[in-house]
C-alpha cells in the first residue's frame, strides 16, 4: 500500500498493490525528475524463486509506470534503493541464489539498474556465513558506500560490515567490527557534508541493547563513536539518522521495554516500545532527546526527514498492546498488529498532542483499508 500527503498530513491519495502472495515493499525512494517514486520489496507472488526482488516505478499520482523482479530460484530480497546520478538507481540487499558456498549461506547483494529498471550489473559480497546489506548510498567520488551485518558462527556473535565501492561496483576497501559472543546491528549510513560516512544503529551491552552511531572518515577510520543509554529499558536502538541544517545529526528509533514491565514501572502497564529522537552535534555529542509515549500503544519509528521549517517528520508505525483489540463492530475491523504512523514535530522535536493524527492502516477481512485517529501523545 502506498500514500501520500499534503504537508500538514492529510491524505492526498492512496494506492493499493494487491498480489496473491507475501510480498512487501522496504523502501521508497522519489525520483530526481519528479515524475515519480521507485519501490523495492520482497515478492513471493513474481519472479524466478521463492522470494525475489520486486521494483516498481509509479508516477505522481501512484499509478503504476513499471514492474520489475530480480533473482534467481532461491531466496533474494531487497533492503534499499537510492536513485544515482545517471538517471538509474543502486539496489543493495542479500541473495541466497549466487555466490553461495559450503560455509557461505547468504551473501551481501548490491544491483545497478537503469532508469528503466534494466541490470547494469550486480555484485555479491561475503562476510561470516550470512551477509546482509541494510542500506547503500551513492557518494560524492561517484562511487558507493554499503553497509550490512554479518553472522560468525566461530566467535557465536553477529557483526557489522561497511564496504567501500567504486562507481562499477569494486571494492575499494571493506572494515569489519565484530565482538565475541555479542549482536551488533547497523541500519543507516549517510555521507556527511565533510566527506565522511555517519552510521547508526545498536550494539549490545551487559544485559541489554544500546544506541550507536559512530563517524568514518572517508578511509574507513573511525573520527568519533557515541552510545546512548535509557535508565531502564531493555533495548533501545537507532533505525535512521539524517544531518541537519546546523551541520549536526538527527537520529531516530525506539525504546523497548519488557513485556511484563508493569511489576516495576507501574504508572506505565503498557508502554512496551516508545519512539525516541535524539539530536546531535556535529561531533555527536547530544543536544537534546524526545521519548514519544502513546497509551495502550506501542511507537516504532523507522525514518526522519527534516522540514524546510527546520522541524522534522517521523515516519514509523504503532501498535496496540491494550489489554482487548477495540473493534469496530459496524465494519468488522480489528486493529492490525502494525500501523502505519506520521509525526510532524518542531524543531526540538516537541509536537502538539492536540493536532497529532495517526494514519492508521487496517487489516481487514478481506481488503485493507485507512482510517485517521486522534490519539494524544506523550513526550518528556
Amino acid at each position: 500500500m502506498l500514500c501520500k500527503l499534503d504537508k500538514y498530513g492529510r491524505m492526498k491519495w492512496i494506492k493499493k498493490f494487491d498480489p496473491p502472495g507475501d510480498d512487501f515493499g522496504t523502501h521508497i525512494e522519489r525520483s530526481v525528475e519528479g515524475d515519480g517514486y521507485v519501490i523495492v520489496g520482497i515478492t513471493s507472488s513474481y519472479g524466478a524463486g521463492r522470494e525475489d526482488i520486486w521494483l516498481i516505478k509509479v508516477d505522481e499520482n501512484g499509478n503504476e509506470i513499471w514492474n520489475k523482479t530480480i533473482g534467481g530460484k532461491n531466496d533474494d530480497e531487497g533492503k534499499w534503493i537510492q536513485q544515482t546520478t545517471d538517471g538509474g538507481y543502486i539496489i543493495a540487499g542479500w541473495t541466497k541464489s549466487y555466490g553461495i558456498t559450503k560455509d557461505q549461506k547468504g551473501c551481501g547483494w548490491v544491483i545497478k539498474i537503469d532508469g528503466e529498471g534494466n541490470e547494469i550489473w550486480n555484485r555479491t559480497f561475503k562476510e561470516g556465513s550470512y551477509l546482509i546489506l541494510e542500506c547503500i548510498t551513492q557518494t560524492d567520488d561517484g562511487g558507493y558506500i554499503a553497509i550490512g551485518n554479518y553472522l560468525d558462527p566461530d566467535l557465536r556473535a553477529q557483526g557489522i560490515c561497511v564496504i567501500k565501492l567504486d562507481k562499477y561496483g569494486n571494492v575499494k576497501w571493506k572494515g569489519t567490527y565484530i565482538e565475541e559472543n555479542r549482536f551488533h546491528k547497523i541500519y543507516r549510513i549517510i555521507q556527511s557534508r565533510d566527506g565522511g560516512y555517519v552510521v547508526a544503529g545498536y550494539k549490545e551491552g551487559y544485559g541489554h541493547d544500546i544506541s550507536w552511531i559512530f563517524k568514518l572518515d572517508k578511509d574507513g577510520n573511525t573520527v568519533w563513536e557515541t552510545t546512548f543509554d535509557e535508565e531502564y529499558p531493555i533495548r533501545n536502538f537507532f533505525h535512521s539518522i539524517q544531518q541537519t541544517k546546523d551541520g549536526g545529526y538527527i537520529a531516530v528509533g525506539w525504546c523497548s521495554w519488557p513485556k511484563y514491565e508493569w511489576i516495576w514501572r507501574p504508572l506505565n502497564p503498557f508502554y512496551y516500545f516508545e519512539g525516541w529522537m535524539v539530536k546531535l552535534d556535529a561531533e555527536g555529542k547530544m543536544e537534546w532527546k524526545r521519548i514519544i509515549r502513546a497509551p495502550f500503544m506501542s511507537l516504532l519509528f523507522f525514518d526522519v526527514k527534516q522540514t524546510y521549517d527546520g522541524g522534522f517528520v517521523v515516519a514509523g508505525a504503532a501498535s496496540y498492546t491494550g489489554p482487548k483489540p477495540p473493534e469496530e463492530s459496524d465494519s468488522g475491523i480489528v486493529i492490525a498488529y502494525m500501523d502505519a504512523f506520521i509525526m510532524k514535530t518542531d524543531n526540538k522535536g516537541r509536537t502538539n498532542p492536540l493536532q497529532l493524527k495517526l494514519s492508521a492502516f487496517f487489516r481487514c477481512l478481506t481488503y485493507w483499508g485507512i482510517t485517521h485517529s486522534g490519539m494524544s501523545l506523550s513526550q518528556s
